[in-house]
């Protein structure tokens, strides 16, 4: 997210956020916990720019066991602390296990939920960090780095081709990066997420490639999908591209 906001604030955006990027109910759109879900990879996972949502997507990281959630915004990272404070699961995070288990064959009933929620929190770290800025205590920390929607924020090419470098020297060797992005027709719909966030509007399947090759990773999976669902189209999102590559 962009700019500070309060409470109130956050959990109104990231509810339609979470309308436009978990789609639970169906298989007619474009849905990010199945891509996060297969694609994470090992106990280490590095989410980059974060936002408020950790505590809620970082249920799809089946494999991981220590997870660090950097954000740049200081407030993104107090609301997460605060829902991990909770004793329980919420109704929402329940389902998001149910529907990981459910992709992965795994039967509901052997899930103990209160162990799973014990063990999520405990495995997930918080930082402020500006993804821009390389931070040389992460290099080769890693077995994913993942960022959704962070590139989009950014102001220009040569941040995101920086922040690629960044990611490829945060990961162990062999390790993978999950990029997910939702590009959009106009940032003028006066949406505070994306506040002056230009190249949602410049970015291309084109860019993708470039900025992943450009930093030495080796693209497994490269798609574009305008199979988005109404709200996302009302908010001026216009397809969204993802790709899995490995370093």
């Amino acid at each position: 997210m962009i700019g500070n906001y309060t409470d109130s604030e956050i959990e109104k955006e990231l509810e339609l956020y979470e309308r436009i990027t978990f789609n639970l109910d169906s298989n007619q759109y474009f849905n990010q916990i199945p891509i996060l879900s297969k694609y994470v990879e090992g106990p280490d996972v590095l989410d980059l720019g974060c936002g408020p949502v950790l505590h809620n997507v970082g249920l799809a990281y089946q494999s991981a066991k220590n997870i660090l959630g950097c954000d740049l915004i200081a407030k993104n990272l107090e609301f997460i602390e605060a829902q991990l404070a909770k004793k329980q699961m919420s109704e929402k995070q329940t389902r998001i296990v149910n529907y990981v288990r459910n992709l992965s064959k795994q039967k509901i009933e052997d899930i103990n939920l209160n162990s799973t929620w014990n063990n999520f929190k405990k495995s997930i770290k918080l930082q402020q960090q500006d993804a821009r800025d390389f931070n040389p205590q992460l290099a080769g920390k890693f077995n994913t780095v993942i960022q959704c929607g962070l590139i989009g924020c950014f102001t220009s090419k040569d941040e995101i081709q920086k922040t690629a470098c960044h990611i490829y020297r945060y990961l162990k060797p062999n390790g993978v990066t999950v990029w997910i992005n939702w590009t959009r027709n106009s940032t003028s719909t006066g949406n505070p997420l994306y506040s002056g966030a230009e190249m949602a509007e410049k970015l291309t399947i084109d860019l993708y490639q470039e900025f992943l090759e450009n930093s030495g990773f080796k693209i497994e999976e490269l798609t574009e999908t305008a199979n988005i669902r109404p709200v996302s189209l009302e908010r001026g999102h216009r397809s969204v591209i993802w790709a899995v590559a490995r370093k």
